[in-house]
């Protein structure tokens, strides 16, 4: 639980903060890179003033560029975790050391879990139906991999919505399936549907 929660909150440190923290060549798509990135810029702020309330008061800026109703719970997540993480990038200040050894992130063991967040774009001809069965997808994926109680999840979905969906318009409609109809898509799938088949128990599909 507590390495999940740790991506989110340096996945918000990368997004969050692009022109600060450049990303590497490509699309940012597993955990590893968005957990060395982010410490980067952690170790970028706590430079400038290393006590916890400072750096936890950076990191809950991120929290306005994600849903009003998510902000909150977004706050709360970064106000209980961050100082765990500070004590991990003081402990070594290289971030391959913290995210190989400390969390671990990118150890051998966690490879096959390199695709924490989803692994492409939601794709082509989009409709209501296929971002159903993504986000669906993702959700799982995620609960796979660590899994979230419910509003953390909830925060991940939606910021996987602001980063894969191709428009403003499929965005809302991402995050209107995540808010309203995400625990009944997972309820449908742990009775044995698939994805598509949940997805049309909602009327998406």
């Amino acid at each position: 639980m507590l390495k999940s929660l740790l991506v989110v909150i340096l996945f918000l440190a990368v997004f969050g903060n692009a022109a600060r923290v450049p990303p590497k060549e490509g699309e940012i798509t597993t955990a590893c890179e968005i957990c060395e990135l982010g410490v980067r810029f952690i170790i970028e702020v706590a430079q400038k003033n290393s006590s916890v309330t400072y750096v936890t008061e950076e990191l809950q800026h991120l929290c306005y560029i994600i849903p009003r109703g998510l902000q909150e719970a977004c706050q709360q997540v970064i106000s209980q975790y961050t100082p765990d993480l500070i004590q991990l990038i003081i402990t070594s200040d290289n971030p391959e050391e913290v995210c190989s050894n400390q969390l671990p992130i990118c150890s051998s063991s966690s490879a096959s879990d390199s695709s924490y967040y989803a692994e492409e774009n939601v794709g082509d001809d989009v409709t209501p139906c296929k971002i159903c069965i993504y986000i669906l997808n993702d959700a799982l994926n995620i609960i796979n991999n660590g899994g979230f109680i419910s509003e953390h999840l909830t925060l991940a979905l939606n910021v996987d919505c602001f980063k894969y969906m191709p428009t403003s318009a499929d965005t809302s409609t991402c995050r209107s399936i995540v808010n309203t109809n995400m625990n009944e898509l997972l309820q449908y799938n742990k009775n044995g549907l698939s994805s598509q088949a949940a997805c049309a128990k909602c009327q998406y599909c």
